[in-house]
């Protein structure tokens, strides 16, 4: 939930209010990652645990770079339909370059300065309020920061959803739920496991 709180991060917040964010996110996080984990090598057997353990670790990893990729081109896309109308002020040849991204916009900005330091004042009175300062650059950016708060947020509570629904549940009277099959040559083989048994047969 500490997502949906960037939902009402505005220009003005306070540090410490981004500073709850972030601790509440943090918080999260360690909650989460270490008990997935668990719920995942808890119903291998422990013959194969270092292959669900590779498993596991690629999963998130190549998870964790696809989120960030996803919603930072997200971000990059809302601000850069945000920032347009503002960006008027920088002469037409550096527009599009400062449109990228925030950074962007305050290197474009900052490069500006050398060769004509009027155009770049104005730029950076409008766009940042002055020195320090976030107006049109920070809103657009806040923009984006918002859309991914929601979408992010969302995302999360279908992933809840999902385990509540679909996660299997185990309890330590039958030892967790991790599998006891048969150990062959020291590996554990999986065929034999699902094989059925002679009172199984028909």
């Amino acid at each position: 939930m500490s997502l949906y709180g960037y939902l009402f991060l505005r220009r003005d917040s306070s540090i410490l209010y981004v500073f709850l964010l972030l601790m509440l996110t943090g918080t999260g996080m360690a909650n989460i990652v270490a008990p997935s984990t668990e719920s995942v090598m808890s119903t291998l057997p422990r013959e194969v645990a270092g292959v669900g353990s590779a498993v596991n670790n690629t999963t998130r990893q190549v998870s964790g770079a696809l989120g960030i990729a996803v919603f930072g081109s997200l971000i990059q896309i809302v601000y850069a339909s945000r920032i347009g109308d503002a960006l008027n002020v920088l002469p037409p040849g550096v527009r599009g370059e400062a449109s990228h991204s925030l950074g962007d916009t305050y290197v474009t900005t900052s490069r500006l300065a050398r060769a004509d330091p009027e155009a770049a004042k104005a730029a950076l009175q409008k766009l940042g309020c002055g020195a320090g300062q976030l107006c049109q650059a920070g809103d657009a950016f806040l923009s984006g920061v918002h859309i991914v708060a929601f979408v992010a947020g969302t995302v999360a509570l279908i992933g809840v959803g999902v385990a509540l629904r679909w996660l299997p549940r185990y309890s330590l009277a039958n030892g967790g739920g991790r599998p006891t099959g048969p150990v062959v040559d020291g590996r554990y083989d999986a065929e034999a496991a699902v094989a059925p048994t002679a009172s199984e047969r028909p």
